[in-house]
């Protein structure tokens, strides 16, 4: 943990002031605290492309932290261990008030680490209604190949009308 509090240190003296040089005159009396901090949606949670302690609610200032639709991606529970982040992302997760996943395999790693049942939502694109697309759409068939037992042999999937 003193990794931790040692890179939020950092993170607070270097990180918040740049941040904090590009907010308005109106909001430089800005407080650390807010009142909900929002993490996802994506692959927050991941360490494939590199590890940000915010993601997991390190260096955060709020009393209520969150994660909305957040996946481990391809980030194994044996890949957390492996690389030495499991108390980093632990821990930050412990921190959370709430959080909330977009597949089963997060879901299974969250309550590995930290023994908690988040809930498990759509992936926020999905929300968005695509009505404009749809009707932009003229009635045709869309053909797709398989691959494997999922789908054996090239088949006509769907019509969009």
């Amino acid at each position: 943990l003193n990794d931790i509090f040692e890179y939020d240190a950092i993170v607070n003296s270097y990180y918040f002031p740049l941040i904090k040089n590009k907010i308005s005159e109106s909001e430089k009396d800005y407080s650390k605290d807010v009142d909900t901090l929002v993490i996802g949606s994506d692959e927050v949670f991941s360490t494939d492309v590199g590890v940000n302690p915010f993601f997991y609610g390190h260096g955060l200032h709020s009393n209520n932290i969150i994660s909305y639709a957040a996946t481990f991606g391809s980030t194994t529970l044996g890949d957390l261990k492996n690389q030495k982040y499991k108390n980093l992302v632990s821990s930050g997760l412990r921190q959370m008030s709430s959080i909330s996943v977009r597949d089963e395999v997060s879901s299974e790693i969250v309550q590995s680490l930290i023994n908690t049942n988040p809930i498990i939502v759509c992936d926020p694109v999905i929300l968005y209604g695509y009505t404009n697309e749809i009707n932009s759409i003229k009635k045709r068939s869309v053909e797709t190949t398989g691959f494997g037992a999922v789908c054996p042999r090239p088949q006509s999937a769907f019509s969009l009308m």
